[in-house]
């Protein structure tokens, strides 16, 4: 039997890097019913980043997002920087006779 190198007993919070901690801490209060606990922010007198915590039974999340330009909040999660990530739409060649299509949605 293998030992667990790594025991945890127990998880105190989960933080989450979103880009608006304000907006997301209320989808999170009136989506799923947490309650405010804590913030953090200019007001408090930090000025890297700003910080709600909620909470909802013994789930704790840490909403986080950048003040400035070189926090690791600001850095994408994955994959190189530059231009969105988001994939191009798909066209079919018998709507548009051969001709390039537009997209339907605004990008």
């Amino acid at each position: 039997m293998t030992t667990d190198f790594l025991p945890i007993q127990a998880i105190d919070h989960v933080e989450l890097y979103v880009g608006n901690a304000k907006q997301a801490a209320h989808f999170y209060r009136t989506g799923f019913g947490f309650a405010p606990a804590a913030y953090s922010g200019l007001e408090t007198g930090n000025r890297q980043t700003a910080s709600y915590v909620l909470m909802q039974g013994k789930i704790r999340l840490a909403l986080t997002s950048a003040l400035g330009p070189d926090h690791p909040a600001r850095r994408p999660a994955a994959g190189p920087p530059g231009p969105s990530r988001r994939p191009r739409p798909r066209m079919s060649a018998a709507c548009c006779a051969g001709r390039p299509c537009a997209p339907m949605v605004k990008p």
